[in-house]
């Protein structure tokens, strides 16, 4: 199937009867009665020890307060739409950054030369780098094949996650120094791990599914990667059909058992019923995650897969946001995922057809430096991110 992106000790008891006053006065008077035993003189038993000492406190894992919440609401931190809407600023006021925390984005691969991703990418993988992976030759076709260099993802898809969860902080709060340009993710000081898994040569197709995808496979593979690495959090932005294969669905499963926490995007296929007025009704879709996001609710995976929809900056459901249903009831949460701001590629890769910018212009051409760029987007593929690395900030100490 493609997906696309978007010990117990039993102790045997003894009980110890302790006779004093009247009984043992009796017992010392019996003694005396016969065979000429001296009387026994009662004694009061010894106090018993004091208490020991409560144990101390633990440390709150972060100072109450390093700053206003306000003095971290900067260029950088406006400038990304979503952190605003969350009120991430609290957070950083009390410490929290994601620092130390391992957050694997298993997508289409992040580039390592963007600015604002500099230090934040620790580690890449490409599971189909050395090994054959089901894709498509330059025709289209199905295939056997292992990733050539020259296919990227234009769309800078993982690139644009990455960002979401860990762009680096460049604007200095305590001096309010803007560096001028760039965003900010909201675990800013989290670890990625990149991980490619979407199909050889899926990107470069064109039509109603245009965009890289995803077999079972493959995501299968990327999953146990990122639980032998060490992450805390994987963060899947992509989704698919349900259907019978539950290997997938298996892995995500056993990451959860490992203790690791996986976040999912919910779909954006969301569109309400529609009635042609002549009695011709076509049903509402989008009422349920899309597969693996829909097995968030289910007992195996033990409260630890979310499955997450989007709002917009007014904290509105987008109409294309897929719902919680029955299925991930309960495990299904809401972040920004309308007019997202992220790392991009250079837009001469995204859009290699515009012309360049003249003096004046910022719409429609492509500015004239080679540097990597910031893009607008929407979906819930970014609003998964930003629960990824909220989950960053909270399991930091």
């Amino acid at each position: 199937m493609q997906l696309r992106t978007q010990k117990s000790r039993h102790l045997k008891a003894a009980m110890f009867v302790v006779l004093a006053g009247p009984a043992l006065g009796l017992l010392g008077a019996c003694a005396s009665g016969g065979g000429g035993g001296s009387a026994i003189t009662p004694t009061s038993p010894p106090p018993p020890p004091p208490p020991p000492p409560p144990p101390p406190p633990p440390p709150p894992p972060f100072p109450s307060e390093i700053a206003p919440a306000a003095a971290f609401e900067t260029r950088e931190y406006t400038a990304t739409a979503g952190l605003p809407v969350i009120g991430a600023s609290a957070a950083y006021a009390i410490g929290a950054t994601g620092a130390g925390i391992k957050v694997a984005v298993i997508d289409t691969g992040t580039i390592d030369n963007h600015p604002d991703l500099q230090g934040a990418i620790v580690q890449t993988f490409d599971v189909c780098a050395d090994t054959a992976c089901s894709g498509y030759d330059t025709n289209g076709d199905p295939a056997m094949m292992t990733r050539q260099p020259d296919d990227i993802d234009t769309g800078g898809h993982g690139t644009l996650v990455s960002g979401v969860v860990a762009a680096r902080r460049q604007d200095n709060y305590a001096t309010v120094i803007d560096e001028g340009s760039g965003i900010q993710g909201i675990a800013f000081e989290s670890s990625i791990i990149s991980i490619r898994a979407d199909s050889p040569g899926s990107c470069a197709l064109t039509g109603e599914d245009e965009g890289c995808n995803y077999s079972d496979s493959s995501l299968v593979r990327a999953i146990q990667y990122a639980v032998d690495q060490g992450a805390s959090v994987i963060n899947m932005s992509l989704g698919g059909t349900i259907d019978a294969n539950q290997d997938l669905e298996n892995a995500v499963r056993a990451a959860a058992a490992a203790g690791v926490l996986v976040v999912i995007s919910a779909g954006n296929e969301a569109e309400p019923a529609i009635d042609d007025g002549m009695g011709n009704i076509t049903p509402a879709v989008g009422g349920e995650p899309t597969e693996p996001a829909y097995i968030a609710g289910e007992a195996a995976s033990l409260g630890r897969v979310v499955a997450v929809g989007s709002i917009d900056t007014s904290r509105v459901i987008s109409d294309f946001s897929n719902r919680a249903g029955e299925s991930a009831k309960n495990y299904y949460l809401l972040a920004p995922g309308e007019g997202v701001v992220s790392t991009g590629l250079d837009d001469d890769v995204v859009f290699p057809d515009n012309p360049t910018c003249l003096p004046g212009e910022s719409t429609g051409c492509n500015d004239a430096d080679s540097e990597p760029d910031y893009y607008r987007i929407s979906g819930t593929s970014f609003s998964a991110p930003y629960v990824a690395g909220a989950l960053a900030l909270m399991l930091q100490t």
